[in-house]
């Protein structure tokens, strides 16, 4: 009787129904409390790590990592998390990767996932990209590029996040909270539709913002690149 005095449920009969103001209070009802889900069940990592590289209109859609979890180096164990997604890209055919830093092991994943046929689209910032042309040397940068197969855009500004999208995971991963800590490295992940599709739009978003890379600016001189500190 009270939601139907407020004009959310009307009678239908023996039953009520939803009215279209009560319908757009339950979408708005149902967001948010999947937000606070997605805040609640990853508490520990939303504290831990900044989020001001995150577009306000992404955040007010943080519920799409409800049904996401979060993987964790150990001392012991610093591949975990880079290990997990690596074998999910034998499953995929697209990868869409935003890397504010560049690791080998980043260039292994994107060069290993070319050679089978995969394409790649790729951010790079001013501090990532003269690493990744270093360590990716040996690649075929130029004819994977004029294949149409590798697409590279730089984004000027200095970036604290990174992440991989493919066709069934999104796994990002943000700059903590008083600077990074290889030993302690944490992201979060997930497979669910929303997820992805919200990973696309950030991503879509940042390429927005990026130049495109041609073959020409691949004529770079590595040995004035400064090593990446161990």
């Amino acid at each position: 009787m009270e939601l139907e005095s407020k004009g959310l449920v009307e009678r239908s009969q023996d039953a009520c129904r939803l009215t279209s103001k009560g319908k757009l209070m339950g979408a708005v009802l149902s967001r948010f409390i999947a937000s606070m889900d997605a805040l609640r069940l990853h508490r520990d990592f939303w504290n831990e790590h900044s989020i001001e590289a995150i577009p306000l209109e992404f955040l007010m859609r943080i519920n799409v990592f409800r049904d996401a979890y979060t993987l964790e180096a150990s001392p012991g164990n610093l591949e975990g998390p880079y290990a997990t997604y690596l074998e999910m890209l034998d499953d995929s055919t697209h990868l869409r990767a935003m890397l504010s830093m560049c690791l080998p092991r980043h260039t292994d994943a994107i060069g290993s996932f070319l050679e089978i046929g995969g394409s790649v689209e790729l951010i790079l910032t001013p501090e990532s990209y003269p690493v990744f042309i270093r360590e990716s040397a040996a690649m075929k940068l130029k004819k994977s590029m004029d294949s149409g197969i590798l697409r590279i855009g730089i984004i000027e500004e200095k970036q604290e996040i990174s992440y991989m999208l493919s066709d069934i995971f999104f796994v990002m991963s943000l700059m903590r909270e008083g600077g990074s800590d290889p030993s302690r490295t944490r992201v979060i992940m997930g497979h669910g539709d929303e997820l992805l599709r919200w990973g696309n739009e950030l991503f879509d978003y940042h390429w927005s913002l990026s130049s495109r890379l041609d073959n020409e600016m691949l004529d770079f001189n590595v040995d004035e690149v400064v090593p990446l500190e161990e």
